[in-house]
């Protein structure tokens, strides 16, 4: 009896190494049923576990370790490339000063607001007026002949206020409101960098997060293919196939939301900037900064605001 489950076992792993092929389309019904059917067989169980094993989620062919190393290699020297060529921080910089919609409204807001200076400045130089007639004269006499001729003159009058307190204080307005405008271009110019920057950090973090997801896959595709081994020659159980296919499945989401999140950052880049950015620059390993802001321009935009209500106050109760 013995010798008998023994033939027929070695018999059913001969047939099973010719049928392994056409085993990867049987249905999962058909696969329970003959799981149902095969119960106290031992060769059955063997048949029946391999082709298990056979329709399990599809999968990718297997990656090797000198495969892995190569795309961890290509991406490195993509990144070398990147690094030397593509849209850099300071291009993307220009480009968004001149189609912002945002700073570009500050930057005429600011051109209107220094014009004040020399409004207000105005009220404190010479009136000059100049004045110009010309008349025509004809006279007629009773017994004497026509008279015509010409009188003509001009007059220009020029007035210098000694002192007026009210022009005096409506030239410091003027200034005011000249360095309120130049503050809050500065601080349209700071927004702009800030603005600029988070977006270009943006689209470099997801482009790093997608080749991670994808780096991920590698990997776990990898070790998928080896729990799928592994369980076709005994060592592991399907449970152990069936995590390693969830973690697959995650990855896989993984990689989609990144690809989806770059798409949304890449598009917000180019709101600012006005125009499709392309391949980005990355920065170096040990980027310096070198422009340190030493006031904040919002800080000193409020302390003229707060300078000229002061000022409108004494002309009031004066």
């Amino acid at each position: 009896m013995q010798n008998l489950k023994q033939s027929q076992k070695a018999l059913s792993q001969k047939v099973l190494v010719v049928a392994i092929g056409t085993a990867m389309a049987i249905m999962a019904s058909s696969i329970q049923a003959q799981n149902a059917s095969s119960v106290g067989n031992p060769a059955a169980n063997t048949t029946n576990t391999t082709n298990t094993s056979a329709t399990v989620s599809d999968v990718p062919p297997p990656v090797s370790a000198a495969t892995i190393a190569q795309s961890v290699a290509a991406d490195k020297a993509k990144k070398t490339q990147e690094a030397s060529s593509g849209n850099d921080l300071i291009s993307l910089y220009r480009d968004a000063a001149n189609n912002d919609p945002v700073f570009l409204a500050a930057r005429y807001a600011y051109d209107a607001g220094r014009e004040k200076r020399w409004q207000g400045f105005a009220g404190l130089l010479p009136q000059v007026v100049g004045t110009a007639n010309e008349t025509q004269n004809d006279f007629t006499r009773r017994g004497a002949n026509e008279t015509r001729f010409m009188s003509r003159g001009w007059a220009v009058t020029l007035t210098q206020p000694l002192f007026s307190w009210d022009k005096y204080e409506t030239a410091r307005q003027g200034n005011l409101s000249a360095d309120i405008a130049a503050a809050q271009y500065a601080a349209a110019e700071q927004d702009l960098v800030i603005r600029v920057t988070e977006a270009y950090f943006n689209v470099l973090n997801a482009q790093d997060t997608l080749n991670l997801a994808r780096n991920k896959k590698a990997l776990i595709a990898e070790q998928l293919e080896q729990a799928k081994r592994n369980f076709e020659v005994g060592t592991a159980t399907i449970t152990d196939t069936h995590e390693a296919q969830s973690r697959f499945d995650l990855v896989v989401a993984q990689e989609i939301a990144a690809q989806a999140d770059l798409t949304i950052k890449r598009g917000a880049l180019e709101q600012i900037v006005g125009k499709p950015i392309g391949d980005l620059k990355s920065l170096a390993p040990q980027a310096k900064i070198s422009l340190v802001v030493s006031e904040d321009p919002k800080t000193a935009n409020a302390k003229k605001v707060a300078t000229k209500a002061k000022k409108k106050v004494a002309v009031k109760q004066e």
